[in-house]
C-alpha cells in the first residue's frame, strides 16, 4: 500500500476520539439499591453500569452522592455538575440535559396498606388516600401534575415504610425496586400491602446540553456503548 493511500484512510478516522473528552462529572442519588454509599464506596445497579460503561469508553469522570433527585437537578441546573443516573424522563430535565438510551426498566408501583379498604384502580382513592412517596422525585411530580393527595414527600424511604406500617398514611408510590428492598430490610411482610403496577419507564443518564455542546459526539459514543451493555446480557 502507498503512503498517500495509508494517510487518506487515516483521516478518515474521527478526529475526537473517546479519550478527548473532558472530564464528565457525574452526580447520583442516594436511592438504593440503584445508587447509594456503603462503608465509603459507591454501590448499586445503577452505579455499576454507568462505571463499566464509562470505564469501557474511556471517560474520565467523577461521581458524587447527593441526597435526592431534586438535588441532583439542582447541582446540574447550576452547572455544578454534568450529569446525573439513573434518572426518567421529564419535560423540566430535557430543557437543560439530554437523556440517554435507557439502561434498566423502572416499575412505577402503588403500594397500598391491606388496611386500607380500597385501591388506585376505585372511585374515591385519589381524592381521598394518604400517599407518601420520596421527596424530589419524579413520582411525586407525577402524582401532583395528576391530583393526588400527597400527604408524605420524605427523602427517607425507610420513614415511609414505617409511616406506612403504622397506618399514617395509605399507600406509597415509587419505584418498585426500591420499596422492595428497604421493606425486605424492614421486615414488612408481603401480606401488610397490595402491589398495583401503575407503569414502567426507562432509566437512563441524563447529560447537561452544555457539556455535550463542548464534548460534540459523546452522547453518541455512550448511547453505542449503551447498546453494547445489552448485547453482552445485561439485560432487564
Amino acid at each position: 500500500m502507498k503512503f498517500s493511500n495509508v494517510f487518506y484512510i487515516a483521516l478518515l478516522v474521527p478526529l475526537t476520539s473517546w479519550g478527548s473528552y473532558t472530564k464528565l462529572r457525574l452526580v447520583m442519588p442516594n436511592f438504593s439499591p440503584f445508587t447509594y454509599a456503603e462503608n465509603g464506596d459507591f454501590k448499586g445497579y445503577g452505579y455499576e453500569r454507568v462505571s463499566k460503561i464509562l470505564d469501557d469508553m474511556g471517560v474520565s469522570y467523577s461521581v458524587k452522592l447527593v441526597p435526592t433527585y431534586a438535588a441532583a437537578v439542582t447541582e446540574v441546573k447550576s452547572q455544578l455538575a454534568d450529569g446525573f443516573f439513573l434518572a426518567s424522563k421529564n419535560y423540566e430535565r430535557d430543557s437543560f440535559a439530554v437523556f440517554s438510551k435507557p439502561m434498566m426498566i423502572n416499575r412505577w408501583s402503588w403500594f397500598v396498606s391491606t388496611a386500607y379498604k380500597n385501591s388506585p384502580k376505585n372511585i374515591g382513592f385519589k381524592e381521598n388516600a394518604r400517599i407518601g412517596t420520596p421527596f424530589g422525585t419524579n413520582t411525586q411530580r407525577w402524582l401532583e401534575q395528576n391530583g393526588y393527595q400527597v400527604t408524605n414527600r420524605n427523602p427517607d424511604v425507610s420513614d415511609l415504610i414505617n409511616n406506612l406500617k403504622l397506618g399514617r398514611i395509605d399507600a406509597i408510590f415509587m419505584a418498585e425496586m426500591v420499596f422492595k428492598e428497604f421493606a425486605d430490610g424492614q421486615g414488612l411482610k408481603h401480606t401488610a400491602y397490595q402491589q398495583y403496577v401503575q407503569s414502567s419507564r426507562d432509566f437512563g443518564v441524563y447529560i447537561s446540553k452544555k457539556y455535550l455542546a463542548k464534548n460534540k459526539g459523546f452522547m453518541a459514543a455512550l448511547n453505542k456503548q449503551i447498546d453494547n451493555l445489552h448485547t453482552i446480557g445485561l439485560q432487564d
